[in-house]
């Protein structure tokens, strides 16, 4: 619980990586291996890193407080708007 550094994988920028607070929630205990991110605000942190969108994004989290003190988190990357092309996947019938 406190302060801790989160990124997402890979960490393309230097604003991917941010200071979050971690919490002790009891609605929460029954999950385990998994990160829950805040839903209010004008922009999710997940979004923050490298425009995570939770489709199966790994995260680092570092909560070792010699990091965690001493880091200058950075302003996220403007978030990438750019339409993705759809991949060509042959369809077989």
């Amino acid at each position: 619980v406190g302060k801790v550094l989160v990124s997402r994988n890979p960490c393309v920028h230097n604003g991917d990586i941010r200071v979050l607070n971690a919490v002790d929630r009891a609605q929460l205990k029954e999950y385990t291996n998994v990160i829950v991110f805040p839903a209010k605000g004008k922009r999710p942190e997940h979004d923050k890193m490298a425009s995570g969108d939770l489709d199966g994004d790994i995260y680092w989290i570092n909560w070792n407080e010699n990091f965690v003190n001493n880091f200058q988190e950075q302003p996220p990357n403007e978030k990438c708007d750019a339409p993705i092309a759809p991949a060509s996947i042959p369809v077989v019938k």
